[in-house]
């Protein structure tokens, strides 16, 4: 309907993106840096980051904030407990793979990476990260899963480079 404006970043020269919510926390990416603001965007405060590590994007995932590395064929992949102020790797089988889409279904965090050569892989974790498993049976010809949305009982998979085009497919 009406849009307005609702909070300017105090330094405007900053980029924002990824903004996400969990509870009562907004997180974003400002300028390549993910932050935390716990007063509705009037101000924001840097997420620690990993030791060796380069965090610029954050997801909320169920009680837990997952951080990537947003190289393609580089990225490293993080699980935060305490809103981003450390960091316990979990990239596991998941290395040199840019993160495409995250979700949680059924109480399992879902990852949809993209690896080099043009092809994507979903994984599944029933341990926030701690183990992960590949999900396997996808329609022939996905290459790429860069959508992941769960509608009421259903997981929806937004795929490109599919047979025939771009496709949605449902489990």
């Amino acid at each position: 309907g009406v849009w307005q404006d609702w909070e300017p970043l105090a330094y405007q020269g900053g980029v924002l993106f990824n903004l996400q919510a969990q509870g009562e926390t907004l997180f974003a990416s400002i300028a390549g840096q993910p932050q935390r603001s716990v007063d509705h965007g009037d101000s924001w405060q840097p997420l620690a980051q990993p030791a060796g590590g380069d965090i610029n994007r954050v997801f909320p995932a169920g009680t837990y904030l997952i951080g990537v590395e947003d190289g393609i064929n580089s990225g490293d992949i993080y699980r935060s407990a305490d809103a981003g102020m450390s960091w316990t790797a979990i990239t596991g089988p998941l290395g040199s793979s840019y993160l495409c889409a995250l979700t949680v279904f059924r109480g399992e965090l879902l990852l949809s990476v993209y690896h080099n050569g043009g092809v994507g892989s979903l994984w599944r974790s029933p341990d926030w990260g701690a183990s992960w498993q590949q999900v396997t049976g996808l329609p022939t010809g996905t290459r790429n899963l860069n959508g992941l949305a769960v509608w009421g009982g259903l997981l929806a998979l937004g795929a490109s480079g599919a047979v025939g085009g771009q496709s949605i497919v449902l489990t």
